[in-house]
């Protein structure tokens, strides 16, 4: 589902075979954009691009309480949570991408 805030737009992801949702951002702070143009490795791009897009979650631990969003957890998915973040991102970047195009 696509939400828009007053700045900021959001989809939410639903990870397959799961009851987690992860909410992604459209667009990253700038402060975001220039760290992630000095990271050169491709695969450390992509962990700091997917860590940095997270907006929320609805991940709890083992009594409930919420998981915070930090880049070990992200660090630690597999390849069934990262896939559809990764594959979102791309749709939210090409959308993007067209708008720059009108």
């Amino acid at each position: 589902m696509n939400t828009k805030g007053i700045l900021q737009s959001y989809t939410d992801v639903k990870i397959p075979d799961s009851d987690i949702v992860i909410t992604l951002k459209h667009n990253l702070p700038w402060y975001d954009q220039m760290e992630l143009s000095s990271i050169k490795d491709d695969i450390e791009r992509a962990k700091f691009l997917i860590w940095k897009m997270i907006y929320k979650w609805n991940l709890v631990d083992d009594k409930g309480e919420a998981v915070p969003i930090t880049k070990e957890v992200v660090d630690e998915f597999g390849a069934g949570i990262v896939f559809p973040l990764q594959a979102e991102l791309e749709k939210i970047a090409g959308e993007q991408n067209q708008k720059k195009k009108i």
